[in-house]
């Protein structure tokens, strides 16, 4: 693992990105929801609308497909093997979210997950930087200062604290990133697992 003070690229796994972009053109236009309708379908019933939810970031709802849930395909299930997590994943934390041109994150925090473990697919190169930010969630319209920034490692996934105040740049070419999403314990608690030798499985 290359540790960094807000997230960290597990060099010991190599995923097979051309796997998992086969799989996302599998799934047909009807499972790609603007991200508050995918929030809706995921959790079967309305949710708080997100403002970013409706300009230009989606999610793939997996069940609109065959009736199976995102960690019922092959390449998925590879991925999954590779870790051990504290508490079973929910269908809701494994999914494929896509960006089109002009979407931007602007700053936040990820108020409902502790941290995101992240598979650029497209494009080839990453895509746009993330950049950290210094300061508390009551600092995220303000930021006490960038920290740092961040290019995507295209060939080992990278976990990132999605407590830290975060954003992207704008997007300029459509973007695809496979994401797991974990609730049930801090990034700091993922790193102390790890290196007891916890959190990777061989």
């Amino acid at each position: 693992m290359l540790k960094f003070k807000h997230h960290c690229i597990i060099d010991e796994i190599n995923y097979d990105s051309s796997a998992l972009t086969e799989l996302f053109h599998l799934f047909p236009d009807e499972c790609h929801l603007p991200w508050n309708v995918y929030k809706t379908a995921i959790k079967g019933e309305s949710h708080i609308s997100q403002p970013r939810g409706d300009g230009g970031l989606s999610g793939v709802f997996a069940p609109y497909w065959e009736g199976k849930q995102m960690w019922d395909y092959e390449p998925v299930q590879a991925v999954l093997s590779r870790f051990n997590f504290v508490k079973p994943l929910d269908e809701h934390d494994i999914t494929f979210m896509t960006y089109t041109p002009g979407f931007t994150f602007a700053n936040h925090t990820d108020r409902y997950l502790e941290y995101n473990i992240m598979f650029p697919l497209v494009p080839e190169d990453g895509g746009e930087p993330i950049t950290f930010y210094s300061g508390e969630d009551k600092d995220r319209d303000n930021p006490t200062g960038v920290e740092y920034t961040y290019k995507y490692n295209t060939e080992h996934p990278t976990v990132f604290n999605g407590k830290t105040i975060h954003s992207v740049d704008t997007i300029q070419k459509y973007r695809v990133m496979f994401r797991i999403k974990v609730t049930s314990e801090t990034y700091s608690d993922m790193l102390a697992r790890y290196e007891s030798g916890k959190f990777i499985n061989g």
